[in-house]
């Protein structure tokens, strides 16, 4: 039986599976995986034997502490860039269109494409910095959700 990428596991998932092992069969496995825990202790992960979900809740965390200050920053700071962004986009096509005498009635379909790159280049770039502005000391886990 080949031994699973330990590698690839979440810290809850690392203490689930060394919780669940059988030493007495498969010593080198524990092994591996306390040598896994210990090179993520050393990198600065915080372990807790709860599931994430709890750890949460004991924190005294919720969604208007967390998820709403960072939606603000991204959302407002989003839009107004856009807006500004778009407007300063129109206003120098109107002017160099009607200097040069063309049709001002494509403006719009440029506007409208530029924003189809805009709005996701801003969204990116202003969640990495609501993300860093808030939470530099933190780093993303996905955690498979048990039922």
């Amino acid at each position: 039986m080949e031994a699973p990428n330990y590698q690839n596991y979440s810290l809850y998932e690392l203490r689930d599976a060394l919780s669940g092992l059988d030493r007495d069969k498969f010593p080198e496995r524990g092994q591996v995986i306390e040598e896994e825990i210990e090179n993520r202790k050393s990198a600065g992960f915080v372990l807790s034997g709860e599931h994430p979900s709890v750890v949460f809740r004991e924190a005294g965390l919720n969604w208007k502490k967390v998820a709403m200050p960072f939606w603000w920053r991204f959302f407002w700071r989003t839009a107004v860039a856009n807006f500004v962004v778009s407007s300063i986009l129109s206003l120098a096509l109107l002017l160099i269109f009607s200097l040069i005498g063309a049709d001002t009635g494509v403006i719009k379909p440029i506007v409208y494409g530029s924003q189809v790159i805009l709005v996701p280049v801003l969204g990116v770039y202003f969640v990495r910095q609501a993300l860093v502005g808030r939470y530099k000391h933190f780093h993303i886990e996905v955690v498979r959700k048990t039922d």
